[in-house]
């Protein structure tokens, strides 16, 4: 789902950091949990990102049952999530572990619904607001790292120089990345 703000800018991309080859960055956990809710047939938000350290809630405050699906690497999360979550109520997902794809979310019951959903091994991730900004908090400085860009509706999912990014060294206070281009299918 592309959602366009009024200055073109582009909803529900994830940006993310990677680090330079051959090194890992130091994870901070990050608390709380991430909400997924269905207040009717449809997942808000859409598009979600679980860093280290949270757990993931499934809400259904709509009036129907959900069976809720998450397509998960089967190599890397040896656990399923299928979880029947009646009216009201919820489920929690407190064992995710990151995986380099893209998590499908479904409803077995109505087909249609559809969420993305990110599990990074790190805390450098933000989703992009409806008119395409973000923020990514307490970024390295001074060292050359790579800012990868997906969007589910992009040609392909990864835009910014695809998967692997494109280069750029921070700075102490607020780096401005300029635009990043998404192509439409």
């Amino acid at each position: 789902t592309a959602i366009l703000g009024k200055d073109r800018g582009v909803a529900n991309a994830v940006i993310w950091l990677s680090p330079p080859d051959d090194k890992d960055f130091e994870v901070v956990n990050s608390t709380g949990e991430v909400v997924i809710d269905q207040p009717h047939c449809v997942y808000i938000p859409h598009v979600t990102v679980v860093k280290p350290g949270q757990k993931l809630l499934v809400k259904n405050s709509a009036n129907v049952v959900h069976n809720t699906r998450l397509d998960l690497d089967q190599f890397v999360n040896a656990r399923g999530f299928t979880e029947l979550i009646p009216a009201g109520n919820s489920a929690v997902a407190d064992w995710l572990k990151p995986q380099d794809s893209v998590i499908n979310v479904g409803c077995q019951f109505h087909t249609w619904m559809s969420a993305k959903l990110w599990v990074l091994p790190h805390q450098y991730v933000a989703v992009t607001k409806a008119d395409g900004s973000f923020a990514i908090d307490n970024v390295p400085e001074g060292v050359e790292l790579s800012v990868v860009a997906w969007h589910e509706g992009a040609s392909p999912n990864y835009f910014n120089s695809g998967k692997k990014g494109t280069k750029h060294t921070f700075k102490a206070g607020e780096n401005n990345l300029g635009d990043l281009k998404v192509k439409a299918p």
